[in-house]
């Protein structure tokens, strides 16, 4: 699931991403990310609840990461993950990945 919140005025987003964070939605997720950016100077992608985690939404995390910096756009990351989300991210190498963004 995803929320997008207009934070002080109309440049400073917030993303609250929850619960199944797969395949099975990150077109949606893309797409909501996708009208927003244009108009976005700075946002807070915030992650917690997570029930489901594929490498689709850690592949995703990076690529905003890239796309935002490319342009001079502030990007922040609030990575909320249970401990065994945190071990299988560690595990597949994508711990100093997300070290790295956030």
């Amino acid at each position: 699931m995803i929320k997008i919140i207009n934070l002080e005025g109309k440049n400073k987003f917030k993303i609250i991403l929850e619960e199944d964070l797969t395949i099975n939605t990150i077109e949606n997720t893309m797409d909501e990310i996708d009208k927003i950016f244009e108009n976005c100077e700075e946002l807070l992608v915030e992650v917690k609840n997570v029930q489901e985690l594929d490498l689709t939404y850690l592949q995703l995390f990076y690529s905003l990461y890239e796309s935002f910096k490319s342009v001079d756009k502030k990007i922040n990351f609030n990575f909320n993950f249970s401990e065994e989300y945190k071990t299988l991210i560690r595990f597949i190498g994508f711990d100093k990945v997300l070290n790295k963004i956030k």
